[in-house]
């Protein structure tokens, strides 16, 4: 629950396999996937990431089943994370592998239209 008390999804303990059974047990089938058929949210990835200080390491991409992480050279020998925000599921097995809690997941931004 989130400070508003409404329900949020959390990923610490584990990732989402899209079994269904949260779906089954949610009275106000805000979960049904015939009314809301795509789960959008992706993953984000912040300064607590290892590989943005230096430190090797991969355990996000490697969690990650559908491999929408990839990890790109930058100076001084370090890598960081990149996503492929259409393969990305949001099941959360990155953040369930990360050591320093710094993946997290959000809705991408609408492109502005004019």
């Amino acid at each position: 629950m989130d400070q508003y008390g409404h329900a949020t999804a959390s990923f610490r303990d584990n990732y989402c396999d899209f079994c269904g059974t949260c779906e089954a047990v949610c009275p106000p089938k805000a979960l049904d996937r015939d009314l809301n058929p795509a789960w959008n949210h992706k993953a984000k990835f912040n300064a607590k990431c290892l590989s943005f200080k230096g430190v090797v390491c991969r355990l996000c991409e490697e969690s990650c089943e559908p491999q929408a992480i990839r990890f790109r050279l930058i100076l001084d020998g370090r890598s960081v994370p990149l996503l492929d925000a259409d393969k990305c599921t949001g099941c959360g097995g990155c953040q369930t592998a990360c050591p320093t809690d710094a993946v997290h997941f959000s809705q991408p931004q609408k492109e502005m239209q004019s």
